[in-house]
């Protein structure tokens, strides 16, 4: 007599995850960015066990450290501590149970500088012709789109020119020529 014996195949599982990659753009002095969801299932359905862990101090993935497919994990940036730069890191899936264990998640970071823009000026500043002792005085006003305070000075005054300003924004040039100041000042 001889026992024939015919085994169900050993199911193959594989685990996947989504999105695959990240990428978060932020900059200096915004709060941390929103958390991302990796959402991990088997791609045929099946409930098997994977755990998590990370490479990167930048970021975390919670408390959770294992779950059953289906599930998400959370991915949340932490930008305290950062100098601006381009940060790279791995979220890692494991599982006993799937044949395309680990699966990487990559995580990547960039972190630019604030935009400084520059001061905006309005008022006297444009082309003009006087004639030697005549008097000439400007206006203008500084302002700053970033609501930065604006400090305003002049460097290099000639003979008989002068230069104020003030806490809101203006500055006042003046220039009273004698007779040997004919040219043109730029």
């Amino acid at each position: 007599i001889v026992n024939l014996v015919v085994n169900e195949p050993t199911p193959t599982y594989t685990l996947a995850a989504s999105p695959d990659s990240v990428v978060v753009n932020a900059m200096i002095g915004d709060p941390d960015p929103d958390t991302v969801w990796i959402n991990v299932t088997e791609t045929g359905g099946a409930n098997i066990g994977f755990n998590v862990s990370d490479t990167s101090a930048w970021f975390d993935h919670g408390i959770v450290n294992s779950g059953t497919t289906p599930d998400s994990i959370p991915v949340a940036v932490h930008l305290g501590g950062l100098v601006p730069g381009n940060y790279f890191g791995t979220l890692v899936l494991t599982s006993g149970d799937a044949t395309n264990s680990p699966i990487l998640v990559n995580i990547a970071l960039h972190l630019s500088a604030p935009v400084n823009n520059p001061p905006e000026f309005t008022g006297g500043i444009h082309d003009t012709t006087i004639t030697e002792c005549d008097s000439l005085t400007m206006m203008f006003t500084a302002s700053d789109p970033d609501e930065d305070h604006v400090t305003m000075s002049m460097d290099s005054l000639m003979p008989n020119m002068g230069f104020s300003s003030d806490s809101n924004g203006h500055g006042y040039f003046s220039f009273y020529p004698d007779f040997s100041q004919a040219g043109v000042y730029t």
